[in-house]
């Protein structure tokens, strides 16, 4: 994973807060106002926005790497069930691998525990497994604690919900997911969309240039 990583996204580290860490990006909303937060009505909008990004961005047979990271106290590890409940193939957790390290700024007793499974988008239950991510802070039933990062190298992306409230999406150029910027427009964070846009705008200039 770490020779992808260096090719196609130079110096990014898996963390926290991926959209500010990398030049090409958006951020989507999920959770929305139109619902009370943490209601039936609001989840189903969260489910269905996230799973509705996922199945845009991704093809069933495209190659995927699911990388998960939990949390121990102390190096020594924890049973991490990351992966079982979600894969259709349970012959392919055989390829899965896992390391060890501390991040910068943690606190020194804890440790990451991070889990890196290759696999087709087909054998992942992405629905269940989005919808778990999407719960960690509800207290709604199933949860999935910790990080995932759904990594396609097939199209070149990284897609990453980071709780109900939203997800991010990184590609090595803006040129790749510019109809993820255009078809989903309307779900894209508020907060973010004036650095997004001018992400975008330069993008499309620099392609028309190219044409001249």
């Amino acid at each position: 994973m770490n020779s992808y990583l260096e090719k196609v996204f130079p110096k990014l580290h898996l963390e926290p807060g991926l959209f500010y860490k990398w030049p090409v990006g958006i951020r989507y909303e999920l959770g929305t106002d139109d619902s009370k937060v943490g209601s039936a009505a609001y989840m189903r909008g969260v489910y269905k926005r996230a799973t509705t990004l996922f199945k845009a961005l991704h093809d069933t047979d495209d190659d995927l790497l699911v990388v998960a990271d939990g949390y121990s106290v102390g190096r020594l590890n924890k049973k991490f069930n990351f992966f079982t409940p979600y894969i259709r193939n349970k012959n392919s957790l055989y390829k899965m691998s896992h390391m060890v390290f501390q991040e910068d700024g943690d606190d020194p007793m804890v440790w990451t525990h991070r889990f890196i499974l290759p696999c087709k988008v087909a054998e992942v239950k992405y629905v269940q497994m989005i919808q778990a991510l999407c719960n960690i802070d509800m207290g709604i039933n199933p949860q999935l604690p910790g990080r995932v990062y759904f990594i396609n190298m097939t199209k070149n992306t990284i897609f990453h919900v980071y709780d109900d409230r939203g997800c991010d999406l990184l590609a090595p150029s803006a040129e790749i997911i510019k109809y993820m910027y255009t078809d989903f427009n309307a779900w894209i964070l508020d907060y973010d969309r004036e650095a997004i846009d001018s992400t975008f705008d330069e993008g499309v200039q620099n392609d028309e240039s190219k044409g001249r």
